[in-house]
């Protein structure tokens, strides 16, 4: 793979618009870390803006909530489709709002086989959608009802598996097809030297991704919106360009208030599309594995 050569020193995994595959080589997580970092992101202006909500489960429902400052973003969005409710926006607002609509990311660190030349490089940051990474965490437990024998630890030094990533753009779509990717047969990771290189040179998933600042998104959030500043109170009129036919009436403004943890319920339309149970089997197999590698390395 040639990722337009990207600088040497770049610990992201660059991958080119084009069709292509690559295998990948998932670490574990270090310092008693998951192995992946799951977050929200919009994008806006043509690049991923972290969105400052997080994950909680509330009720057995797993949703994306403020802690905090909440997300400029997130709040203009529920804000809107709430004028609209019963019912939805005009067709022209909501293309609009799909458009920055909360994405589920999840970053890993990576070993790529073969890149720009190159053998076992890595570690490398690579970050997908929530539908690449659920056929990861799929392939991992296995599916009973499907008759689908779980994969194990993939991320094993001795008897994991690499990923074959199979990336198909899609006509008339700005998000790559990632479902031909597989996870691929039993092969060491590496030598002993190298797997132990790769752990100490592993990236913090977490600090890479840190919610953008609120004033960051505020103003990308602006020059998306192609702002005329307009005064008002509520949570749309800031960010609507003058002149806007889908704009809510006066006397229908709406004050949004940021929202606790605990009142994680007042944003269904946000949740994440998993089960939270199976994120609990799947940590708990990561658990797991963990504490029996630290009963090998004691014995």
């Amino acid at each position: 793979l040639n990722a337009s050569k990207p600088p040497e020193d770049n610990i992201f995994l660059r991958l080119p618009e084009a069709n292509l595959t690559i295998a990948l080589r998932f670490l574990p997580g270090v310092h008693g870390n998951k192995p992946y970092f799951t977050f929200q992101a919009h994008k806006v202006n043509n690049r991923f803006l972290i969105c400052p909500r997080v994950q909680v489960v509330v009720n057995n429902r797993s949703q994306w909530v403020a802690d905090g400052v909440d997300c400029p973003i997130c709040a203009y969005y529920k804000a809107k489709y709430k004028l609209y409710n019963p019912g939805k926006p005009p067709a022209q607002l909501e293309d609009a709002l799909r458009q920055i609509k909360p994405m589920v990311r999840v970053s890993w660190n990576v070993i790529a086989r073969e890149y720009n030349g190159k053998k076992n490089v890595g570690p490398l940051v690579w970050t997908c959608g929530i539908q690449a990474a659920q056929k990861i965490w799929s392939s991992i437990l296995g599916d009973a009802k499907m008759g689908r024998r779980p994969k194990g630890d993939i991320m094993d030094p001795k008897t994991g598996r690499d990923f074959l990533l199979i990336k198909k753009s899609k006509g008339g779509s700005s998000f790559p097809d990632y479902t031909e990717s597989e996870i691929m047969d039993v092969s060491a990771a590496g030598t002993p030297d190298e797997f132990g290189e790769w752990l100490s040179k592993a990236h913090d998933l977490r600090a890479l991704n840190k919610p953008t600042p609120h004033d960051v998104l505020v103003h990308q959030f602006k020059v998306h919106q192609g702002i005329i500043k307009e005064e008002g109170n509520d949570a749309t009129s800031e960010f609507d360009a003058s002149g806007d036919e889908d704009a809510a009436p006066a006397k229908s403004s709406v004050t949004v208030q940021t929202p606790k943890v605990k009142e994680a319920k007042a944003v269904p339309e946000l949740d994440m599309d998993t089960d939270p149970d199976f994120l609990k089997e799947l940590d708990d197999a990561f658990v797991a594995e963990q504490g029996k590698q630290g009963k090998n390395k004691k014995s």
